[in-house]
């Protein structure tokens, strides 16, 4: 099978995923309006991980011993929202781009990664290779033609942020009938038929890189003690809450005395339950709120924002649906705000909250 089209330009580190069909790795641009599928049989989702990301080869390790051991190894990647399963999914689908990138082979001939969105079925047919038709049900059974082809052929398929169960979702029933390895990421702890794997937090050392990273003026040796304090007893070292007290650091310029002094004056203080889930993070947050100095309309919308569906949008459609309830403008900056402090993510001109509310 013909491999997809490469095109060298300029020299590269990262792989990126830009609009459209176009993916970058590093300085490859390639080019999924191809017919033929190559290495990669997915279009239209986010790889991108960030910078300080590091700590997770052990897991990665025991991962792909696992699918490249067996040829139908389905995995859970299971955990509390915001602790890194996404971009443990990125880091681990990586691996293996980079593996074909500098070999030009790898444990796997085929691999695609998709973000769940609404049911399966929906995701396929925004996600998978195809030549697309008009008609709906026409260019869904084109997308499961591939996809189920590809499954023969030695083929890993990454299906991130799931959070629907089998019952709920019919067209998820048909993963356990695919002859390929699958890694599919949820908070649901079990999914039949899929071992679970459960994330852990980061080691404190590697809390400590991804704080500083974000914000740079807390890299202090002097103070290093103090951050140990703030990511272990406070944080719980959970990943998506140490990012967010570092861009709220950073923000208002706070030495660490003066964010721990700022949580203390609100007893902030994530604890997990006997399941490893954390007690009360809606509450928690709320504290952080106060603390980052949010207005009533900055809060209106991150609250608007938890009960959207996770699926990104367009700026304006942001403002139509969340405008009334917060009481904003459309030419007002505060969605963009909101994403520059930490809250909310954003790809291109798309907004969506982080799955962690």
């Amino acid at each position: 099978m013909k491999k997809i089209t490469n095109v060298k330009i300029a020299k590269g580190n990262d792989i990126i995923q830009a609009d459209g069909d176009v993916t970058i790795f590093n300085g490859d641009v390639t080019l999924f309006n191809n017919p033929e599928i190559g290495f990669i049989f997915t279009k239209n989702n986010d790889i991108t991980i960030e910078s300080y990301f590091d700590g997770r080869d052990n897991e990665k390790d025991t991962v792909t011993n696992k699918t490249s051991k067996n040829p139908l190894k389905k995995i859970l990647v299971t955990g509390v929202g915001g602790i890194g399963k996404t971009h443990f999914c990125r880091y681990v689908f990586n691996h293996y781009l980079k593996l074909n990138r500098e070999n030009n082979s790898s444990t796997f001939k085929h691999i695609g990664y998709l973000t769940y969105t609404g049911n399966f079925d929906q995701t396929m047919v925004n996600g998978v290779i195809y030549e697309k038709s008009d008609d709906y049900k026409e260019n869904l059974r084109r997308a499961w033609s591939v996809l189920e082809n590809i499954s023969k052929e030695n083929s890993l398929l990454f299906i991130d942020n799931v959070d629907k169960y089998f019952h709920e979702d019919s067209s998820l029933q048909k993963l356990n009938e695919l002859p390929c390895n699958i890694i599919v990421s949820s908070r649901f702890n079990t999914f039949s038929g899929f071992e679970p794997f459960i994330m852990e937090p980061l080691k404190i050392d590697y809390c400590k890189k991804i704080f500083t990273a974000i914000c740079p003026h807390a890299n202090n040796s002097e103070q290093n003690e103090l951050l140990g304090q703030i990511l272990e007893s406070r944080a719980a070292r959970h990943t998506y809450t140490i990012e967010l007290l570092a861009k709220i650091c950073n923000s208002h310029d706070w030495t660490l005395d003066e964010l721990e002094a700022k949580l203390n004056s609100e007893n902030f203080k994530l604890t997990y339950d006997d399941h490893g889930m954390i007690r009360s993070l809606e509450q928690e947050y709320k504290k952080l709120f106060k603390i980052s100095k949010l207005n009533n309309s900055e809060i209106s919308i991150l609250e608007a924002f938890s009960l959207l569906p996770y699926r990104p949008l367009n700026s304006q459609l942001c403002y139509k649906l969340l405008k009334d309830d917060a009481e904003i403008k459309e030419n007002t900056t505060i969605i963009n705000s909101l994403y520059e402090k930490g809250w909310i993510l954003k790809k291109s001109i798309l907004y969506n909250a982080s799955d962690n509310f």
